[in-house]
């Protein structure tokens, strides 16, 4: 609607009429910023955090934004499943939280490909290139050389005060 407005209530209301559809309303928000696959953050969302985080991070502290894209996604999906392709997805995300990358913040932004916002001193080659290689169930997947954004605070431009 024009305003924003999702709802509305007319008197006299039954207060578990309002609580029900206050949630739902909820619900629907929260659909709009979390993946259904994974249930972390999507797209929206990863901007969204990661965009609010640049803004109040340390000026002396550099990023990095990592992209990762799951190499032959849709013949890993045909071989193991629609329901095997999602185990792959929530297993891979949760690989990436769980790195020595440390991430700010981790998103799956579309159907195969996630993001990652990390500090620069926890970027470590060696580590990246074992990272994207590894052996998934019986098949081996290998991730494509993941698109590596690095963000220097000491260039980027301040607005004047």
């Amino acid at each position: 609607m024009k305003w924003g407005v999702s709802d509305y209530f007319s008197r006299p209301f039954d207060a578990r009429i309002v609580n029900t559809r206050v949630r739902n309303t909820i619900a629907l928000f929260e659909r709009d910023y979390i993946d259904q696959v994974t249930g972390g953050d999507n797209r929206k969302e990863f901007i969204r955090r990661v965009s609010r985080s640049l803004k109040e991070m340390p000026a002396k502290t550099d990023y990095v934004l990592l992209f990762f894209n799951i190499k032959n996604f849709k013949a890993v999906n045909e071989l193991l499943g629609v329901g095997g392709g999602d185990k792959l997805l929530c297993w891979f995300y949760q690989r990436i939280i769980y790195s020595r990358f440390a991430p700010i913040d981790t998103s799956r932004i579309e159907s195969d490909h996630f993001a990652c916002l990390i500090e620069a001193r926890n970027l470590d080659y060696d580590y990246l290139t074992e990272f994207c290689n590894f052996n998934y169930g019986k098949e081996r997947c290998i991730f494509t050389v993941p698109v590596v954004f690095i963000i220097s605070r000491k260039m980027m431009c301040r607005s004047p005060v």
